[in-house]
């Protein structure tokens, strides 16, 4: 029972981490839907004056870490209230790490080795900045 409940949430992470790489495709990419918000919205929050709004602008996606943590944990909301009977906290708890976990790699492998020159990860993109 424990082993399949930690594989549906590593499953539900997968699909976060997913999810959090699409919107920020959607969002970072110039020509994309949410480009615009982006640009207009998220860069200026992140780079004001006013640290709230900073600091919102990441989970909003500014971060793609930080979106693609709460992308997953709204899963992980709509996931445990589908259940009728919950399984013990502890069990949540660990799942909700998996999860998380699962969702970081997905998020980590993606930007290192499949989307081009991302500030965060590329190691040649960075000797660039260094040259």
């Amino acid at each position: 029972m424990f082993t399949q409940i930690m594989l549906e949430f590593m499953l539900i992470g997968l699909i976060g981490g997913l999810l959090g790489i699409f919107y920020r495709n959607c969002l970072k990419v110039e020509n994309m839907i949410f480009y615009p918000i982006y640009r207009n919205i998220l860069i200026p929050m992140a780079f004001g004056r006013n640290k709230f709004l900073a600091w919102i602008a990441y989970p909003l996606g500014y971060c793609c870490y930080c979106s693609t943590f709460w992308i997953t944990m709204l899963l992980l909301i709509l996931f445990l209230t589908s259940w009728e009977s919950l399984p013990k906290w502890q069990d949540i708890v660990i799942g909700i790490i998996a999860a998380e976990g699962v969702a970081h790699l997905i998020v980590c492998i993606s930007c290192r080795f499949l989307i081009y020159k991302h500030p965060d990860l590329d190691k040649d993109y960075l000797k660039h900045l260094h040259e």
